[in-house]
């Protein structure tokens, strides 16, 4: 048997098989990522003077593989982020056009002394092959790319997720959702935190 305090002052107490207490306690962490997890004789004296004093301001990351409830309220807000990215994928397509254009233009009209080869290959390098890869990053489909996948089936695929604050261009401070996959990619995006119940 194991005893938590609440918020209120009071204390809980919950039945924890020892052979599956670290698991229960990452799981604990991961649903209150701004608690402080774990005992020490200072915690409980500090928590008897100002139990707020144990309230994390920067919140933890959960310590072990997510499971499926933990990352799937994540989705709506990571599909947003998604959505946001095709005005930088329409600007890459015009960009490309603009380039190709000229690479036409270039070709039809240039004169052997301008070295139309030469000036291809800077509309080329300039334009055209910088707004393909744009336009391929900012219409990407977002159900079928890495971090979607990852989402909605996090065993193996995510080694770990954070809760955390981010300055924006404004410098206002936003709570962000850092996502790591086990492939090393990391994913950063707008969450409201109170749409899992933590505390924002």
């Amino acid at each position: 048997m194991n005893a938590y305090f609440t918020e209120d002052g009071s204390v809980e107490a919950i039945p924890v098989d020892p052979q599956r207490s670290r698991d229960l306690l990452a799981r604990v962490a991961a649903h209150l990522p701004r608690a402080s997890v774990g005992f020490s004789p200072e915690a409980a004296d500090a928590f008897m003077r100002a139990p707020a004093s144990l309230y994390r301001e920067t919140p933890q990351a959960i310590g072990l593989q997510p499971a499926l409830e933990d990352t799937a309220w994540l989705l709506p807000y990571a599909r947003a982020t998604y959505r946001s990215r095709r005005i930088a994928g329409g600007l890459g397509g015009l960009m490309m056009l603009l380039g190709i254009f000229g690479v036409v233009i270039v070709g039809a009209a240039a004169s052997p002394r301008d070295q139309p080869a030469l000036l291809i290959a800077v509309f080329m390098v300039v334009a055209v092959l910088p707004g393909a890869l744009l336009m391929r990053h900012g219409l990407s489909r977002f159900d079928r790319g890495e971090l979607a996948i990852a989402l909605r089936a996090p065993t193996g695929r995510i080694h770990r997720v954070e809760i955390t604050h981010q300055a924006n261009v404004e410098g206002d401070y936003i709570d962000v959702a850092v996502v790591t996959l086990t492939t090393g990619r990391t994913f950063v995006f707008w969450v409201d935190p109170k749409a899992k119940g933590f505390k924002s």
